[in-house]
């Protein structure tokens, strides 16, 4: 199969694992305690939340997040309706309480007040187009 332009990737990602699994991987990776505990809490949640993050060291987490920013970025960059960084940071800002549950999707004034937010953030511009 050609992977065209990813093969540098692709090849160099079968090389780690690999090594890896030369090296001995057995103790690598997210213990099966941790994610059963992480499946009850989901269970068992007044809001369980649409995904967990369940991994084994700060360094997991913070490349899973990373991968999940540049995933982000890669989709937001280089067409006619880019946002810019800040506004990128604007919509983060303006979610994360709601996330974080601060607020709350079922509060209807707050979800008022976030409809609100997100028709000006994903419309800006608009009215400079017509």
């Amino acid at each position: 199969e050609d992977w065209g332009r990813f093969e540098e990737r692709r090849q160099g990602m079968l090389k780690s694992c690999e090594e890896r699994l030369e090296a001995g991987v057995e103790n690598e990776g997210t213990p099966p305690d941790a994610v059963a505990v992480t499946i009850e809490r989901a269970l068992f949640e007044e809001n369980p939340r649409d995904r967990y993050l369940v991994v084994p060291e700060q360094v997991e987490a913070g490349w899973t997040i990373a991968q999940a920013v540049q995933e982000l970025l890669a989709f937001n960059i280089g067409h006619e309706y880019s946002y810019s960084r800040d506004e990128i940071v604007e919509l983060i800002d303006a979610m994360w309480p709601y996330l974080d549950g601060e607020k709350s999707w079922e509060d209807p004034a707050e979800q008022a007040e976030m409809m609100k937010f997100m028709d000006a953030w994903m419309n800006r511009g608009a009215s400079d187009v017509d």
